[in-house]
């Protein structure tokens, strides 16, 4: 169906209605004199997002968000003249859009958790910029802090370009949990109001737990209320800053951000560590359990076009060992706790039933080893795809058979 006779399709659906009556519609207008409102608001719907899909150019540069303000308003305009669409006239529609041309935007939120302790500007650290809210141009929160930045470029909409940033965002605190090995749950960063307040310059309230504990009978047994406090991280510190075995992954995400050319490794490498970020951030085991996972299959999954292959589990295994394990007995162990771990995301993907362990805690301390190895390994620097490195994982099983 072309453009205009889905405009004209969705217009038929946006009729007259009484004013009184306009709480009971989910999409209407109101003006002086005349009140409109969606009969089928869910064909509308479709109407609009099939609109919206058919134009790639289009839907590729612009949120849904404005795309779908466009309509609406191309829609309700056609109504109060009581004309239909034709050809040329739904080809204005997007007209405005199609002659916008592509900026760079600079994304700032504010951010909790972490502290600067030497740096009294902007501190730079890969693809964003972290400095203190008290010294913005343009207040965006009413107390003291810090703020994180990051440049989305070649961005013809600023809501697309703030729904990426949070992405990167989301990133920044996956890599710094990754770099920072840890998985006790002691590192929370968070961007956004409010923020977490300030005990001091190096701690911060997050919330207060309270529970009560009776017996059968309703009796209270126990109650407890607590308080959790948890240490700011300072990402200056040059752990993080200029990490001697993690600082690339700064580099590799930039370069990402900036859509410039990363090899297939280095893409996995990064995937991988900002999974098992995600995994050691979660306070839900399942999906911690399935981040590791995710890390995993991120990393080692190939499909090498052969109907005699081993399973998943087994290659990942196999290609973990290898590059982590240095005798038979930790292959061995490597091998073991992987499956184990798999076993539990299997269970939990397909509805099964399994108890869950912090198993997934060591993969993930594996697979941080394993992406140290890669990234700094002189064994691995011509390493460019994962098909080299299942090349010398057999180079290195047929020696094993000598």
């Amino acid at each position: 169906m072309k453009r205009h006779e889905l405009l004209n399709k969705a217009l038929s659906l946006v009729n007259l209605i009484n004013r009184k009556d306009f709480p009971k519609y989910g999409k209407g207008w109101l003006s002086e004199k005349s009140t409109w409102g969606v009969t089928d608001l869910e064909s509308y719907t479709q109407i609009i997002e099939e609109i919206f899909n058919s134009e790639k150019t289009i839907s590729s540069r612009f949120s849904r968000k404005v795309i779908y303000k466009i309509i609406d308003e191309a829609v309700i305009e056609k109504k109060k003249e009581n004309e239909e669409f034709t050809e040329v006239t739904a080809g204005l529609v997007f007209d405005q859009l199609q002659k916008t041309t592509p900026a760079i935007h600079q994304v700032l939120a504010p951010i909790s958790g972490i502290r600067l302790d030497n740096n009294e500007g902007e501190l730079s650290i890969g693809a964003f910029k972290i400095g203190r809210l008290e010294k913005l141009d343009f207040p965006i929160a009413n107390t003291e802090g810090y703020y994180v930045k990051t440049s989305i470029g070649n961005s013809y909409d600023r809501t697309l370009s703030i729904e990426k940033a949070k992405t990167a965002f989301e990133d920044f605190a996956r890599l710094i949990l990754f770099m920072s090995g840890k998985g006790d749950k002691t590192i929370l960063i968070r961007t956004g109001l409010p923020l977490y307040p300030s005990i001091s310059h190096d701690r911060m309230y997050v919330e207060t737990n309270s529970f009560q504990v009776t017996d059968e009978a309703g009796e209270l047994s126990q109650s407890d209320i607590s308080n959790r406090f948890l240490e700011k991280i300072p990402v200056d510190n040059a752990f993080f800053r200029s990490n001697e075995v993690f600082s690339e992954l700064w580099q590799i995400h930039d370069k990402r951000q900036k859509n410039e050319g990363i090899t297939d490794i280095r893409k996995r490498i990064l995937n991988a560590a900002l999974a098992i970020g995600e995994s050691a951030r979660s306070e839900d085991p399942k999906n911690s359990v399935i981040y590791t996972c995710m890390g995993l299959e991120t990393l080692f999954s190939y499909d090498e076009g052969s109907i005699f292959q081993k399973s998943i589990a087994d290659r990942m295994a196999d290609t973990l060992a290898f590059i982590v394990a240095k005798d038979k007995d930790s292959r061995i162990v490597t091998n073991k706790l992987l499956k184990k771990v798999y076993a539990m995301r299997s269970a939990l993907v397909h509805g099964g039933e399994k108890q869950l362990t912090n198993d997934y805690a060591t993969i993930n301390t594996l697979l941080r080893m394993a992406i140290a190895e890669l990234l700094n390994n002189p064994k691995y620097s011509k390493i460019k795809k994962i098909e080299d490195i299942y090349e010398m994982v057999r180079d290195a099983h047929y020696s094993y058979q000598d």
